[in-house]
């Protein structure tokens, strides 16, 4: 992570309130307050802002260039599949009321929430947290944001922090009408709005940073969502 800050920038646009800045003083100031604790044995998930240079200088929370500020993000955190730890309260559910001599069913609510909350922290006890990095880019001199990895969840984490200090501030697309629109008028408008270097054809192929790949030849497209993993 430390060859290179950031090996490919999402740029994103943030606000602040009126007559509000981010400075040197100020990120002195609370970054280091908001550091990053490795998360404990029970803990779900454990976050905050780590030196920008690692082992090297752990407590080099930032670093100015010019008007630009570089931080990183450290995130741990631990998947628990729903399944595994529906069957496990289950079982632990069932010889609770064996040992009470008392029906499944005559378990209170809050019996059964205590057994879940028991079984999940023994899971996450078992469980090795991933770890991973969010570099960040902060110009102020035109309020954007360069970030390391496109997760939203990731950003918002950052974005939450920075809001323990500033209050008003808000993440934004870099592109305000989204890239989505745009592509689309090339194919509406293509005299108009395609770009000298392309040349509209009869089929395309489609490629993501994951490898995910789509080849589409005499279709037509409309957006869709996707079902959740």
């Amino acid at each position: 992570m430390f060859g290179h800050f950031l090996k490919s920038a999402v740029a994103y646009k943030y606000e602040l309130g009126d007559g509000e800045t981010i400075t040197e003083h100020k990120l002195k100031q609370f970054v280091p307050l908001l550091k990053h604790v490795d998360i404990k044995p029970a803990q779900k998930e454990s976050f905050g802002f780590s030196s920008v240079v690692g082992y090297h200088d752990p407590e080099r929370f930032f670093h100015k260039v010019g008007t630009w500020y570089l931080l990183s993000l450290t995130v741990e955190d631990k998947k628990i599949k729903k399944n595994k730890l529906d069957r496990r309260v289950a079982e632990k559910k069932r010889e609770l009321a064996k040992a009470k001599s008392i029906e499944l069913s005559a378990l209170s609510k809050q019996e059964s929430q205590q057994v879940r909350d028991k079984v999940l922290g023994e899971m996450l006890s078992e469980q090795e947290a991933d770890e991973n990095y969010l570099n960040i880019i902060i110009d102020t001199d035109n309020r954007w944001l360069f970030f390391s990895d496109s997760s939203t969840r990731t950003i918002k984490k950052f974005t939450g922090l920075m809001q323990k200090h500033y209050s008003s501030f808000r993440v934004s697309e870099f592109c305000t009408q989204g890239i989505d629109l745009h592509l689309t008028s090339w194919l509406y408008n293509p005299d108009e709005s395609l770009p000298e270097e392309i040349d509209l054809e009869d089929s395309a192929s489609l490629q993501s940073e994951q490898s995910a790949k789509a080849t589409l030849k005499n279709r037509t497209c409309s957006q869709t969502k996707l079902p959740r993993s």
